[in-house]
């Protein structure tokens, strides 16, 4: 009974603490200096009577999380990160590449590339075209090895690469990829790695680098601190050691900040402040997984990469042959929910993880905190690696300079291969390919930059011809229908009657497509991708390839009708021609053809009426699955109709399949507007998108996920799904919106299934704790009077931000 009184004493203490940073940012006019008139800075920057752009800083603060941010304004009395903050942009978090380790992490950054396409995949992995092993243990580092040097290890071109090749001056301290044995590829200035250097002194060098004369002035300058990885790893992301290390690490930025200052350069550079992954708590002694004791000869018969520590693990069978990554598999797959065995091309998409000879051919999806080894564990206290979606992987992200803005905002999260863009934009270079979005972080800018290209000069599909007679048959072609190729596959009743929904005129067919591909035809630089209307649906069927390219329909409460009954039965489809392959033709050379199973794209339980049902059964609204599929597919058909059900608005759904990999799948966007009346009157940022791509045919694992848990896992982004697909989506939406669409995260939705995983434990579950254990009660004087005190602390606290903000 006594416990409400102290926990909302606890509370005012809170806001309080939260009332006293509001003055102290009130009065802190420290943005003053960020802020100079930039004709201050026309000296520093003149170039032979022209202005250049200002010379762009990155700092990397290794393992710094991103609510360790939050920390520091609770603990830290220097004031480094914070006034950055306050007086340009930060984001929520910044997303690393998977797997979330330093290497793979930095090097991404400055190329803007996922692993797979630079080639550090992990800090352990062997290239079997080499021969040989490239190892970074997690005891230990020596980021100075003599093979981790070695060029041929690093693809891609890295921001200061890129900038030397157009002529200009780039400098790196540290910066892990800058100091490789490559003469031509290193930066202009740079030191071969020495842990042992001071932070101080490497600050020192920057500043140095900074007043160089404009002619060897570095347009681009990469730093490099070990802090607070090593604290966290050693001590866990919780100790008090890590707080002694994010101050010091602030206390350098406020060392940085100030020389630049006291020689004239701030306001006149643009600095990053960043990191590469952020730390999680390792637990001893819990949630270890022995390999040993589920497959037992796995020392002799594979090669197990990162078993030590166990975060990151992988498997290379010795014979690398499906049989035997079948028989290993079989031995982990189901054993642990939170031990998760994948065939590296079953990976989800999202983590760009398996387009490498360096990957191995069995990965781990592992729960946080959980690790998987072999031998005894190289434990410690904390640790990183895991998937990028968990909070506690998040990196950080903070700018302030001449080029960005300057209002404290917070940004949504975004991924860290958009930074090499960005930064090619700010050294006012041209880069080389990478795997970002152009313009994704150009609302990080004070001014935006021209407009973008549209990005749509793709192919459009075209409508076929239309429409049948009065008997369901198409009049041209009806000598074509008899020729046309019909298997087992296609079992139906061909009757022609069951055709004439079909019949539709030219006029009806366009204002159908307008309902049912609301964001424009998808946009391909592919041929022979052609547009079959239905009352219900919209098919963009590929008569070269005979597959299906995409299916997409728009569905509302009013047009549902639940019919559980339906059979399948497949038919041809009559719009087709006989020159048009189809998929009895794609499938010919299938001994197992006849009992292939079929699932529909658009799902006839959707159809507006029992008979309009019928004209889901044809072949071209057909993708061959696998049984173990069947039921995934069936369960998000019944998760579409709940929520169309649920849903004021009109739903959207764009499905096909994904052929570009060894790996079939089925691409999924779920898009939704509140708007009840039509999709298109939506405005961005009311525009509800969630994405996945579905493997078909999983190796593993496929009778232990639930369905939530399979789709969490295989969520994606808009430009992942365009990847895949070769198409080019959303073509209706204005340049502008179309990009901030495509730098959506998969966080940004729950559309169909909440993104975020499951947590161990997290504030949010423990103030649930505390609330069903130890609820407040308002009619308690004392706490009542503790409540008004907040309150109004709060609404005074958002007052001062206002005219902090104003000033």
């Amino acid at each position: 009974m006594g416990a409400a009184p102290t926990y909302c004493a606890l509370f005012s203490l809170l806001v309080a603490t939260n009332l006293a940073l509001s003055f102290h940012r009130a009065t802190d006019d420290s943005c003053s200096e960020f802020h100079v008139d930039q004709t201050q800075c026309q000296p520093y920057l003149s170039l032979n009577g022209e202005t250049t752009k200002p010379p762009l800083l990155v700092v990397s603060l290794d393992g710094f999380r991103s609510d360790y941010l939050g920390r520091l304004a609770e603990t830290s009395k220097t004031n480094g990160l914070l006034r950055l903050a306050r007086c340009g942009v930060k984001a929520a978090s910044m997303i690393p590449v998977f797997p979330t380790v330093t290497l793979p992490n930095h090097y991404s950054i400055v190329t803007g590339l996922y692993p797979e396409s630079h080639g550090i995949v992990a800090h352990e992995f062997y290239d079997p075209e080499l021969g040989r092993n490239f190892s970074l243990p997690a005891a230990g580092f020596s980021f100075s090895d003599s093979n981790l040097l070695d060029p041929v290890w690093w693809i891609g071109e890295p921001i200061w690469y890129t900038i030397k090749r157009q002529g200009k001056k780039s400098a790196a301290f540290f910066w892990p990829g800058s100091y490789i044995d490559d003469s031509v590829r290193r930066p202009d200035y740079w030191l071969p790695y020495d842990g042992k250097v001071p932070f101080q002194q490497r600050i020192s060098q920057v500043i140095d680098w900074l007043q160089l004369p404009q002619p060897k002035r570095p347009s681009f300058i990469g730093l490099y601190l070990e802090e607070p990885d090593g604290s966290g790893h050693n001590n866990g992301p919780l100790s008090p050691l890590v707080d002694e290390q994010i101050q010091n690490v602030d206390h350098q930025i406020e060392l940085l900040l100030n020389s630049m200052s006291a020689n004239g350069l701030l306001g006149c550079v643009d600095i990053i402040i960043l990191s590469d992954h952020g730390m999680a708590s390792v637990p001893l002694d819990e949630n270890v997984v022995k390999l040993e004791d589920m497959v037992k000869d796995i020392r002799s018969s594979a090669y197990c990469f990162d078993c030590a520590e166990g975060l990151t693990p992988t498997l290379l069978p010795v014979d690398d042959s499906q049989r035997e990554r079948d028989r290993i598999a079989s031995n982990v797959e189901c054993r642990n929910e939170d031990v998760r065995i994948y065939d590296k091309w079953d990976f989800p998409r999202r983590h760009h993880y398996a387009d490498s000879r360096r990957i191995s051919s069995l990965l781990f999806d592992l729960s946080i905190q959980w690790r998987v080894i072999v031998g005894t564990e190289d434990y410690l206290p904390g640790g990183h690696g895991w998937d990028n979606i968990y909070p506690d992987m998040a990196a950080l992200f903070v700018a302030q300079g001449p080029s960005f803005r300057h209002d404290g905002a917070t940004v949504d999260s975004f991924y860290n291969i958009e930074l090499y863009n960005l930064m090619c934009l700010l050294a006012d270079v041209e880069p080389a390919p990478n795997n970002g979005t152009w313009g994704a972080l150009h609302h990080l800018l004070a001014k935006t930059p021209p407009e973008l290209p549209d990005g749509k000069d793709f192919v459009a599909a075209y409508i076929l011809d239309y429409p049948l007679n009065s008997q369901g048959q198409r009049v041209h072609y009806i000598d074509d229908q008899k020729r046309r190729r019909v298997c087992d596959l296609l079992s139906g009743n061909n009757d022609p009657r069951r055709n004439l929904g079909f019949n539709l005129t030219d006029s009806y067919a366009k204002q159908l497509v307008v309902l049912h591909v609301p964001w424009g035809l998808p946009g391909t630089n592919k041929s022979g991708v052609k547009v079959l209307v239905s009352s219900d649906f919209v098919i963009g069927f590929n008569v070269q390839d005979g597959i299906p390219s995409w299916v997409s329909y728009t569905v509302s409460k009013s047009i549902i009708e639940s019919n559980d009954s339906l059979i399948p039965s497949w038919r041809a489809d009559p719009r087709l021609r006989v020159s048009d392959v189809s998929i009895c033709d794609r499938l010919k050379e299938n001994p197992q053809s006849s009992s292939l199973l079929l699932a529909p794209l658009f799902f006839p339980r959707l159809s507006s009426s029992l008979r309009q049902s019928t004209d889901a059964w044809v072949e071209t609204n057909a993708i061959e699955i696998s049984p173990s599929f069947e039921k995934y597919w069936e369960d998000i058909e019944a998760m579409i109709v709940q929520l169309s059900a649920n849903l004021p608005g009109r739903l959207n759904i764009f499905v096909g399949p994904v052929r570009d990999s060894p790996s079939p799948a089925i691409f999924l966007v779920v898009s939704y507007c509140p708007d009840p009346v039509e999709l298109l009157a939506c405005f961005e940022n009311q525009l509800n998108v969630q994405s996945f791509i579905l493997p078909t045919h999983l190796h593993y694992s496929r009778d232990c996920l639930s369905t939530e848990r399979f789709l969490r896992s295989h969520l994606t982004t808009i430009r992942d799904v365009e990847r895949a697909s070769g198409f080019n989506l959303f073509q209706s939406l204005l340049n502008e919106a179309k990009v901030q669409l495509l730098r959506r995260t998969i966080l940004a939705s729950s559309l169909l299934v909440d993104p975020r995983p499951s947590p161990i434990q997290t504030f949010g579950s423990m103030t649930k704790s505390f609330r069903k254990n130890h609820a407040i009660r308002l009619g308690n004087p004392i706490c009542f009077s503790y409540w008004i005190f907040g309150l109004f602390s709060v609404i005074f606290t958002a007052v001062l931000n206002n005219l902090n903000a104003a000033v």
